[in-house]
């Protein structure tokens, strides 16, 4: 039997485009830039599913991680 992939509507999981719509990037390249770079948002990569997926929560953490780190940077200078 195949393992179940746990999702609820607290958490959904969201395509690539879906993902870059809610980041409110223009293009969706920008997210691959962003991974191949090692700083975009954490992936979830389920077995049978084309591509990557993104938690909601991952994306939430990732835009906190990088406003608290502009505002860091704006109170250190």
């Amino acid at each position: 039997m195949p393992p179940r992939t746990f999702t609820d509507d607290i958490d959904p999981l969201l395509s690539h485009a879906d993902a870059a719509a809610y980041l409110g990037l223009r293009h969706q390249q920008t997210l691959h830039n962003l991974k191949s770079q090692g700083i975009g948002p954490r992936q979830t990569k389920i077995r049978g599913s084309r591509g990557s997926l993104y938690r909601m929560s991952d994306l939430l953490v990732w835009q906190l991680d990088r406003y608290l780190a502009k505002v860091a940077k704006a109170v250190a200078s």
